[in-house]
């Protein structure tokens, strides 16, 4: 399926064991997915990085800035901002790539 003019991203610290089904679910909806990452040990950047997700590091200043410090690496006009453990469910996805007409 063609990626849609949109950014996905997620701010995340040792998510590993949920950010993978997450990146999975939207990967084919965008060719932006962002990772701000503010630390992980167990792995996050590393399951990420092998789905295609781009992975930033940022400090962590709280959720207001954390997730301002991602809309900002992002690389197109329309941004979805998920959890690092909400899955978007295949009717979402429908009605978003409804949305753009494809």
């Amino acid at each position: 399926m063609t990626a849609l003019p949109i950014s996905i991203f997620l701010i995340a610290r040792n998510e590993a064991d949920r950010i993978g089904d997450v990146i999975r679910a939207v990967r084919d909806l965008s060719d932006d997915i962002v990772v701000v990452d503010s630390g992980s040990t167990d792995g996050t950047q590393s399951v990420a990085e092998a789905l295609g997700a781009r992975v930033i590091f940022n400090p962590w200043k709280g959720f207001g800035p954390q997730k301002r410090f991602a809309e900002e690496q992002c690389r197109h006009e329309w941004l979805l901002n998920l959890d690092a453990d909400e899955v978007v469910p295949p009717k979402l996805k429908a009605e978003i790539r409804e949305a753009y007409g494809t």
